[in-house]
């Protein structure tokens, strides 16, 4: 059936707010499955099944049939098929006018809805060919050879964008405007909140990550289908590890040694804190003249005047970091542990 019975009543609620007669949906056979009168529905109507039967409009002029009133009853015919009956009730000659336009018009809509529910079936489709490729439940050759039935590109490259929502509510607005792109070729949800998109080019997208208000992650480099797991797991590292709350357009460009540092084991990190880092940790002025130290060059001069201390005061506190930590401020990469570290402390503090 092309519609259902929640869908057929709204079809008939929303017509009589145009005509002033009581319209009757009934199904295959014959039963009313919508009507303005909540009384009838579920009844069998003699009047449907003789115009299923002759497959042709039948006019009742009269109450002589069980289960009928007055008015006109015509075959719902969409796609060249007849799935049903349209029924309006009322005295032929007043009612005979709407018939046409009635019938007319409640075929279109449930022809949109059948076509709407096309649409949202292909979309499912997609969304757990997806969802089985990234989760490794297909082989290589079974994920082309179904690709290939879904009309997926499997040698065409394009560029695979992670779009996340901040609630799943918000998710078919997302889709539909990345759909509607003429650069998109196709969307697949994953989760209810996050999904992908399959792009030619990625620079039309960054405008609108803002204008959704909806951060999107890409690798920047083309894929093809047997790439697109990896793809999608990198982008997806990407928003999760987004530093940055206003950056909505991430790319390995925007990696920084934070984001790095975070792939870490925790109790590593921790150990790895710990051990070069804690003794600072009760000495905000040592922690903020190493950080303006190494932001700007190693040159004390420049720290100083930011800091707006002596010369003096900058070399005084780098030297008992480096009593305290073991470290040489000196030293390119025990500037690097160090600095790394305090990242770390700091994160945890916050």
């Amino acid at each position: 059936m092309l519609y259902t019975k929640e869908i057929a009543q709204k079809i008939v609620s929303d017509t009589m707010k145009v005509i002033p007669y009581n319209i009757n949906i009934f199904d295959h056979n014959g039963r009313i499955l919508a009507s303005g009168d909540p009384k009838r529905l579920d009844q069998l109507h003699q009047g449907a099944l003789l115009v299923l039967h002759e497959n042709k409009t039948i006019e009742i002029t009269d109450q002589t049939m069980p289960g009928t009133l007055k008015g006109i009853n015509m075959p719902l015919v969409v796609n060249g098929e007849c799935i049903g009956v349209i029924g309006i009730t009322g005295e032929v000659a007043e009612v005979r006018p709407f018939a046409s336009m009635v019938k007319s018009h409640i075929e279109l809509l449930i022809q949109q809805q059948a076509l709407q529910t096309e649409l949202e079936r292909q979309k499912r489709i997609l969304d757990y060919f997806f969802i089985d490729l990234f989760s490794g439940r297909m082989t290589e050759s079974e994920a082309a050879d179904k690709a290939r039935l879904l009309s997926i590109p499997v040698d065409q490259e394009t560029f695979l964008i992670v779009f996340r929502c901040s609630q799943a509510s918000e998710f078919p607005k997302v889709r539909q405007a990345l759909d509607h792109s003429p650069f998109c070729l196709l969307t697949a949800q994953i989760r209810s909140e996050e999904g992908i998109a399959l792009v030619t080019r990625t620079e039309p997208f960054i405008a609108m990550a803002k204008d959704m208000n909806c951060p999107f992650s890409t690798t920047l480099e083309k894929a093809s289908l047997h790439d697109y797991r990896t793809h999608y797991s990198i982008a997806r590292k990407l928003l999760d590890h987004r530093v940055d709350a206003a950056n909505l357009f991430c790319t390995p460009k925007d990696l920084t040694l934070q984001t790095l540092l975070r792939q870490a084991e925790p109790d590593m990190l921790q150990l790895f804190t710990e051990n070069t880092a804690k003794t600072l940790r009760d000495y905000p002025d040592l922690i903020e003249t190493f950080m303006a130290y190494i932001h700007h060059d190693f040159i004390i001069s420049k720290t100083a005047h930011t800091l707006q201390i002596q010369r003096a005061t900058v070399m005084a506190r780098l030297q008992k970091i480096d009593s305290m930590t073991g470290l040489n401020s000196k030293n390119a990469l025990d500037c690097f542990r160090l600095y790394s570290a305090l990242i770390l402390l700091n994160e945890h503090n916050n």
